[in-house]
């Protein structure tokens, strides 16, 4: 069970959580134009201390962007070496752009499977 700190963020369109257990957020509703300032500062602020692992559950997230996209691979692609933003759980639809434009495999980001802590395999 997720431990939360609170709300980061809510417009009843998005709406963002800052957990304490496992470190990091979860993502509700729609990441789009409207939407990915607030996105992009929230994870901004979560990987700016230094734990190794910083998660990001977007099981709720119902639409992203390329711009919401974008965000997440530049926040991972500058974590300093050893560290990683963990997308978990990561929504079919979420993960099946993220393999289609190559994302999937930045330096800094990990997509795991649910729950099993398994790296996201390309298919062949």
């Amino acid at each position: 069970m997720d431990v939360e700190f609170g709300v980061e963020f809510d417009n009843g369109l998005l709406r963002i959580v800052r957990l304490a257990e496992p470190y990091g957020l979860r993502v509700e509703g729609d990441v789009d134009s409207s939407t990915v300032t607030a996105f992009v500062a929230a994870l901004q602020r979560v990987t700016s201390g230094h734990e190794a692992r910083v998660y990001a559950d977007l099981g709720r997230v119902e639409f992203i962007d390329v711009a919401g996209l974008r965000a997440l691979v530049s926040v991972a692609g500058r974590l300093g070496r050893g560290r990683e933003l963990v997308l978990r759980p990561v929504p079919p639809h979420i993960r099946h752009l993220l393999v289609l434009i190559g994302w999937d495999v930045v330096p800094g980001l990990r997509l795991e499977q649910d729950g099993d802590g398994e790296r996201v395999r390309r298919p062949a």
